[in-house]
């Protein structure tokens, strides 16, 4: 049996001695189904197409090939021509949903105009396939099954020439089986194909032996639908759900942002506010440092101007010694920031022993008592007012048990001799 052959060169047709062409690239791969689609041009307005396959094994088409057959047309100068077409069916064991769907788009709607297709050498796994092809083909195109080669270029000249070519049934009985047939495969195509489930379909007589069929195919199209009905529904109710949901989540995102805006805009102020409160404290600090050594200064010029007096020469050398050792042996007021020194320790720690019942703070402002600083500079340190110092006071002179003419000051002085 003749098969279609690609060929670089020119050959002929044995059928009916037509030169036959072809071109490298006129060539479609099908890698997933292991197929290759060739096209060749048999004399100058027929198409010719076959597949070949892997290890000469039958195959599933999985799609149209519209490029190629567009490349064919337009470098032949076929695009707006009525296209006759042969195609051996040998390899060919079924077609995909989706090569079903390329089919009837390229015969109703991407064109070219199909003069003739004639499908030769089927397969019988293909013939109900190729039923359906017919049954839905325009008015204006013909689809045709052929057993041979010969006898599908015999269709074609034929067409081409306006030769009758009795090729249908023949008995008024046959015809109207074939007309039967026919709106049945257009039918189920419309049904399952083309997804037109709202499509009428139009039922034989009663007494029709195949109305039953008919029947039973308006019922699966009713079927059909009804199940498209609901399944659209759900898919509309899957769809609001969803929408539902991206909604909330939205909300609840939006309110996560706020909250965090929120939320950084007080760690802003609070960092804010405590940068401020931390630069005050710096200039506090700098405040009693200078004052600190500016009472120094006085402290100092107070021993000079001693030592200058006329007075008891051991008063002088005491009280010269003392200035002396208030300005440079005493080690400075230990306060929040700064090391102890022993002298303060063993002050704090007699203090504690004979005072349990006082504060770690209320020892320290005694300490700062006993270094001579007034409320104002007490309160700078421990971060409380003036008032909130006298009334922390009020509360240490109960504590230290101390009578209303004793002084909190001459308290610590006599208890800070008792360690010298």
């Amino acid at each position: 049996m003749f098969k279609l052959q690609l060929l670089d060169t020119m050959g002929t047709c044995p059928a009916t001695g037509l030169p036959v062409s072809s071109k490298p690239h006129w060539v479609t791969l099908h890698p997933s189904q292991h197929y290759t689609t060739k096209f060749c041009l048999i004399g100058q307005d027929i198409v010719g197409i076959h597949v070949e396959t892997e290890n000469n094994g039958t195959v599933i088409l999985d799609h149209v090939d519209f490029d190629t057959l567009s490349t064919v047309l337009e470098e032949e100068n076929l695009t707006d021509k009525p296209l006759y077409t042969v195609v051996d069916m040998g390899r060919i064991q079924g077609c995909s949903y989706c090569y079903k769907k390329d089919l009837v788009n390229l015969l109703y709607n991407r064109g070219p105009l199909f003069k003739l297709l004639v499908l030769y050498n089927l397969h019988p796994d293909m013939q109900l396939n190729a039923e359906t092809f017919m049954a839905i083909t325009p008015e204006e195109s013909a689809v045709r099954l052929a057993r041979t080669y010969a006898e599908a270029m015999e269709m074609i000249l034929a067409d081409k020439e306006g030769r009758p070519l009795q090729t249908g049934p023949n008995s008024q009985e046959e015809q109207k089986y074939e007309s039967l047939k026919k709106d049945f495969f257009a039918a189920l195509a419309r049904i399952v194909w083309l997804d037109l489930l709202n499509h009428r379909i139009l039922l034989p007589e009663e007494g029709e032996p195949y109305l039953y069929m008919f029947r039973a195919l308006d019922g699966l199209k009713e079927d059909m639908r009804e199940k498209r009905d609901i399944m659209n529904h759900e898919r509309s109710i899957l769809a609001r759900n969803h929408e539902q949901k991206i909604a909330e989540k939205t909300t609840q995102l939006q309110a996560l942002q706020a909250l965090n805006h929120s939320m950084q805009v007080q760690l802003d102020r609070k960092k804010s506010e405590l940068s401020a409160m931390l630069s005050s404290k710096d200039i506090t600090l700098q405040r009693i440092s200078d004052s600190l050594a500016e009472k120094l200064t006085k402290t100092e010029k107070l021993g000079q101007l001693v030592g200058q007096l006329d007075i008891d020469k051991k008063l002088k050398e005491k009280i010269v010694g003392m200035v002396a050792q208030i300005t440079r042996g005493s080690p400075e007021p230990a306060f929040p920031g700064q090391d102890l020194s022993t002298a303060d320790r063993k002050f704090l720690s007699k203090l504690a022993s004979r005072h349990p019942e006082l504060s770690e703070k209320e020892r320290r402002v005694c300490l700062m008592i006993l270094e001579n600083l007034t409320n104002p500079d007490i309160s700078l340190f421990i971060g409380i007012t003036p008032r909130g110092v006298e009334t922390l006071r009020y509360r240490m002179h109960k504590k230290l048990g101390l009578e209303k003419h004793e002084t909190i000051k001459t308290y610590l002085q006599d208890l800070a001799a008792e360690i010298r």
